[in-house]
């Protein structure tokens, strides 16, 4: 089968951006083809998110809707439900598609692979002063890129398979960091995925977003590394030796953030769930030093500049 870009539907959700939805949605209109749908789901904005979409030029082309306050993973899984189009394309509010082809080219490749499930594209991070690109390729059977870390580079560069969404549940709304890559994981198990190799996405991260490392998202962390673990175990055999590795890797950018941020009571936290998981590997790797280092100074501010890996 042969799709068009009017068999996608395009999901936003929306909280609190009246500084950028209109930018945003922008980015989907000036598409060389047009998506078939665009749905944008007010996820209980409590600024003006909701009078500027209303009142904007686009008003009477979208499917506007609002919920409860629910996060960002609800917010899209109530904009799948109620889209009409075989495939989804996600867009964040505060992100932008910076090519004005994504739908028409990441419609190609979906039209010439072989059972697609998702594909996305390369992006551009905007941390601050940092640009960050992300230019990982898929290319087929890629489920085991997902387990040490998101091998999608951008959800706003995502364009994912409706069917298959809703039969691997859709995001899971109890978890609030890493809720995009469980379900990619679990698509990767029942199809192919496939990267645009493009830079289709400007992305703008602060330290107020949930993309930010603190103590609340090392919560999240932690409950994502035991949804993945029991999502992998559904779907191959996985030994005790690589729970333990993966387990830990997943822990290691926040050992790197709470050095880098002299957090001590984060590193400290790190620290203990990661002797939990697997002591041998701690106290074989770096961050045992940065421990001993840590109680004897009580910061890391010699470490703090430099790049921990």
């Amino acid at each position: 089968m042969k799709y068009k870009s009017s068999d996608i539907s395009v999901v936003i959700p929306a909280f609190n951006c009246e500084r950028h939805i209109i930018t945003a949605l922008d980015s989907v209109f000036h598409q060389s083809q047009k998506a078939g749908q665009v749905i944008v789901v007010n996820d209980g904005s409590t600024d003006n998110t909701e009078e500027i979409i209303l009142t904007s030029r686009y008003a009477d082309l979208i499917d506007y809707h609002k919920i409860k306050n629910s996060g960002p993973g609800a917010a899209r899984n109530f904009g799948v439900m109620k889209s009409s189009g075989k495939w989804i394309a996600f867009l964040d509010s505060d992100d932008i598609w910076i090519s004005s082809s994504k739908l028409e080219k990441q419609i190609e490749l979906i039209n010439c692979s072989q059972n697609p499930v998702l594909v996305d594209g390369f992006s551009e991070i905007n941390w601050g002063a940092k640009l960050v690109k992300r230019e990982i390729i898929k290319n087929g059977d890629c489920s085991h890129d997902f387990h040490l870390r998101n091998a999608v580079n951008a959800t706003s560069s995502v364009i994912a398979l409706k069917s298959t969404i809703i039969e691997c549940g859709g995001f899971n709304p109890d978890i609030r960091f890493g809720e995009d890559r469980l379900l990619w994981l679990a698509l990767s198990y029942k199809g192919n995925v496939f990267t645009l190799k493009e830079t289709v996405v400007k992305k703008v991260n602060s330290d107020g977003n949930l993309t930010s490392f603190n103590m609340k998202n090392f919560d999240q962390r932690l409950l994502f590394i035991k949804e993945m673990m029991s999502l992998i175990q559904k779907n191959e055999p996985i030994s005790q030796s690589y729970r333990s590795r993966l387990s830990f890797e997943n822990l290691r950018e926040f050992f790197r953030v709470s050095v880098k941020n002299n957090n001590i009571e984060l590193f400290d936290r790190v620290f203990s769930e990661a002797s939990k998981i697997s002591k041998t590997r701690l106290f074989l790797s770096r961050y045992f030093i940065l421990f001993i280092y840590r109680k004897v100074t009580n910061s890391f501010f010699l470490f703090s500049a430099r790049k921990i890996k």
